[in-house]
């Protein structure tokens, strides 16, 4: 079902040539499949009720280090996930509900990057923050873990739970 949504939406594009369908893989697949790519793209939806939506993926590509391009959809511009992107100095935060000159002219910018990297036959890379990227590590959420149950159970703010900034 997902990949017949991506497929549609390349199409528009006549991109849908060059998508493979893999399936669901493994997790040392997916690494894998993501450490031969030149840049990983994670995309994420953002509204009023649905907010600070984090996808999994995000974390693999901290572990590899990988050039990252986060596609924001939904309703609500500036996702966690994309400050965490900036933040990790990893790539670019695209907003499908921003003004599409402006998301448009910044994902060129990055993937030109990458294409002229690639002519000169250079591996892409970004110079990306390792201190922000080394506190999702296991070992500093091993040390963090009592904090992290103890926001999720009570949130600071309402007192309910299901509070997630500890690391972010």
């Amino acid at each position: 079902k997902e990949f017949n949504i991506l497929r549609d939406q390349a199409s528009k594009f006549t991109l849908e040539e060059i998508l493979v369908n893999k399936g669901f893989v493994a997790r040392e697949d997916s690494l894998a499949i993501q450490n031969q790519s030149d840049i990983v793209v994670v995309s994420t939806w953002n509204t009023k009720i649905d907010v600070g939506v984090i996808p999994g993926k995000i974390y693999e590509c901290f572990l590899l280090k990988k050039p990252t391009i986060t596609i924001t959809n939904g309703t609500e511009p500036y996702s966690e996930l994309g400050s965490m992107v900036k933040k990790a100095e990893l790539g670019v935060e695209v907003n499908a509900m921003l003004d599409s000159k402006i998301e448009e002219d910044k994902l060129k910018t990055f993937i030109l990057e990458a294409y002229q990297a690639s002519m000169h036959h250079s591996k892409f890379e970004v110079q990306y923050n390792l201190e922000y990227i080394n506190r999702f590590n296991y070992e500093n959420i091993g040390i963090h873990w009592p904090n992290i149950t103890d926001n999720i159970l009570i949130s600071p703010k309402d007192k309910k739970g299901l509070n997630f900034n500890s690391l972010v």
